[in-house]
């Protein structure tokens, strides 16, 4: 990874609120999915957060943003 754990997070963020601004009032699950779409495409192939995201974490914690968050912080910050 060439940034920080923090402006990657932020891109992925920024990315996502764009997308709010089509989005109809209270779609915030598809928000959410847009958000770990957006995550997941980021990642560099073959690198150690593209392995970490297919093999180390779990596909629940795949399905909340907030979680993916939360380990990834854990995992490189």
């Amino acid at each position: 990874m060439t940034e920080s754990v923090d402006e990657y997070l932020d891109d992925v963020e920024t990315a996502a609120l764009s997308g709010d601004l089509i989005l109809p009032v209270g779609i915030i699950e598809l928000t959410n999915k847009s958000k770990i779409r957006l995550f997941r495409q980021g990642l560099v192939r073959d690198g150690d957060a593209w392995h970490w995201w297919y093999f180390v974490l779990s596909e629940a914690d795949k399905k909340d943003y907030g979680n993916i968050v939360a380990e990834f912080r854990e995992r490189y910050c």
